[in-house]
This record gives C-alpha cells, structure tokens and sequence, in this order.
C-alpha cells in the first residue's frame, strides 16, 4: 500500500512545484496602468453621466494627435481608464446638463493603478 501512495504523492507535488514555478516567472511581463476615480455634484450627490478625458499632462492640441482616452461616469459617479501607458496625465470632465466641470492634474501612471481622489463638480 505504501508502494501505491508514494508514487501519487510524488506525481501530487511534481506538478504542485511545476504549477508554482510557472506562476512564479521571470517578472519581465509589462502590463498597462489603470486610472479611476469618482465624481460628485456639490450636493454631494453622485455625478452621473458625466463626460471624462484622460489627456496626457504635456498634450497640445495644436501640435498633438495623441488618442485621448473618454469615459462616461456610472450611476455612482465612477470612471475608469484601462491600458493607460506610463506617464503624467489630466482629467477633464464635464457635465453638459447643469453645466459643471472638473479638472484633476499629477496623474503619475507607472504601469499600475492610480486612484485619483473624489472630485466635485463646480460650475
């Protein structure tokens, strides 16, 4: 019987090792940073629908054609941009039904997730 086990022990922590050490790799993979954050009205009330830009902080639109990353907030005021390359960016938002806007600088994005803090929106 003990002849039985030790080879599925063995099988059992071979792949065990093998599964770690996979997971484990080299740390070369690059992955893209995410910006978040969350708007609110003066009420204090969640800003929803509100149109969001993530401009990088150097961008000029004479001179630039760089994509310009647009968002709308949910029902809770929340925005989001994924595959956000390292760099400095602004967010621009603005809320065309009451006519209220935001602008939030020093975004740093360094290939992980940066949460701005909750801004309220002002006319």
């Amino acid at each position: 019987m003990m002849v039985v086990r030790f080879p599925a022990i063995t099988l059992v922590l071979a792949v065990f090792f093998r599964c770690t050490q996979l997971g484990g790799g080299a740390g070369g993979e690059t992955t893209n940073g995410l910006v978040t954050g969350q708007l609110t009205n003066n009420d204090g009330l969640y800003c929803a629908g509100a149109l969001v830009r993530l401009f990088p902080a150097d961008y000029d639109p004479v001179k630039n054609s760089a994509d310009i990353q647009t968002d709308t907030t949910d029902m809770l005021g929340n925005y989001s941009f994924s595959n956000v390359k390292s760099g400095d960016y602004t967010v621009l938002a603005a809320l065309e039904a009451n006519g209220t806007r935001s602008f939030i600088k020093d975004i740093r994005v360094d290939n992980d997730t940066f949460v701005a803090p909750v801004q309220t929106m002002r006319a």
